[in-house]
Parts: C-alpha cells; structure tokens; sequence
C-alpha cells in the first residue's frame, strides 16, 4: 500500500468516527428532546447529517477544482462534518440542561 492510499484510508477512518459520533449525538437527543424549538432544531440537524454520505463517496466526489470552488468546503469534507457535529453538540447541550 502507498504512502498516498494509507493517507486515504486515515481520512477515510476519521470521518466515519466523526460521522458515527453525530449519529449517537443525533440518537441521544431524540431520546431526550421535549421543546418543539429543539425539535425543529434537530430536524434540520438531521437533514444536514443525512446530506454528508459515505466518506469514501464524499472523497470521489470531490475533483480538485470542485474542491477549491467550494466556501466551507475548502477545508474538505471534515469541515462538514465537523459543522455539523458542533450544532448537534450545542443542541444537546441545551437539551440537557
């Protein structure tokens, strides 16, 4: 294996952690979501997650102009996903307390 694929294969474990930590975050607050406000919240938060895919996929997707073009998405796809997850992580917050 190349010293290029072993970096993919990093990136690629990384963002399926990251992906799974929001699915148990988004898991967790529905457990414990009560107020319509958070409701909606984490609706949105859930249809954000559901347009972040499979990293592999999110990889292929992306030439190296498309990657460039892109506003939060020149910092790749872990710029996503860690969008994403900070919104989860705030929502749970206020859930919680």
């Amino acid at each position: 294996m190349s010293h290029k694929d072993q970096l993919v294969e990093q990136k690629i474990r990384e963002y399926q952690s990251r992906l799974k930590h929001i699915d148990e975050l988004i898991d967790n607050a529905k457990k414990n979501c009560e107020m319509d406000e958070h409701m909606r919240e984490l609706e949105e938060i859930k249809a954000q997650r559901k347009r972040l895919t499979d990293p592999k996929d999110m990889i292929a997707d992306l030439s190296q102009t498309n990657w460039q073009a892109k506003t939060i998405e020149s910092a790749g796809p872990l710029a996503l996903i860690d969008s994403v997850a900070q919104r989860i992580e705030k929502l749970v917050e206020k859930i919680d307390s």
